[in-house]
């Protein structure tokens, strides 16, 4: 009987030896569970910080969208009929040289999400409006830039000429003088 009673408590430390690995199985079980549950947040929210970033860039990209067909919008100007007889009530253009002058011409880059990014030279839709009396105040009508430019160049070819034209006279003075030097004419003579 003794020998019965150690086989079966045997049994009972073997049993009990097992119901504390299974016990020590099912905490590592459990503890493994938790761990891919806090993975699993942690993957969460770094997609939804992902999702968050790109909502936010493809807002900002439909700002400058905006902006852009604002832009393509303005730049409809160069595309419109530039034929004499699509057009009516012309009259000649005065001062655009001066319009010109008055307008600061700068290099910049756009803020932020209010255009391109890239780095551009020119001036500034407000002193366009103030000198030319074109546009928004926000954007430079495309078609009157090219209009004011041309009218700015033609009036400094204008100026270029007369003063061109006063000059010949001069020349061809000095020129006479000079001939009537080498001739001895004239209150330079040669030594000889």
């Amino acid at each position: 009987m003794n020998t019965g009673n150690s086989v079966v408590g045997n049994n009972v430390q073997s049993n009990a030896s097992w119901t504390t690995g299974t016990d020590i199985l099912k905490s590592g079980y459990t503890t493994a569970m938790q761990g891919y549950g806090q993975q699993a947040n942690i993957l969460n929210n770094l997609y939804q910080n992902q999702l968050a970033g790109w909502q936010k860039q493809q807002d900002a990209d439909a700002k400058n969208v905006g902006g852009l067909m604002s832009g393509i919008g303005s730049l409809a100007g160069m595309f419109m009929p530039s034929d004499k007889d699509a057009k009516q009530d012309k009259k000649p253009v005065r001062g655009a040289l001066e319009a010109v002058r008055g307008m600061p011409v700068e290099e910049w880059t756009y803020k932020e999400g209010a255009g391109d990014g890239g780095r551009h030279i020119g001036t500034y839709a407000q002193d366009f409006r103030r000198e030319t009396g074109k546009g928004d105040g926000k954007s430079i009508p495309v078609i009157d830039a090219i209009g004011v430019t041309m009218g700015a160049v033609k009036e400094l070819d204008a100026k270029f000429e007369q003063i061109a034209r006063g000059i010949g006279p001069m020349r061809q003075s000095a020129r006479g003088s000079g001939r009537q030097a080498e001739r001895g004419i004239g209150p330079m003579r040669k030594a000889g």
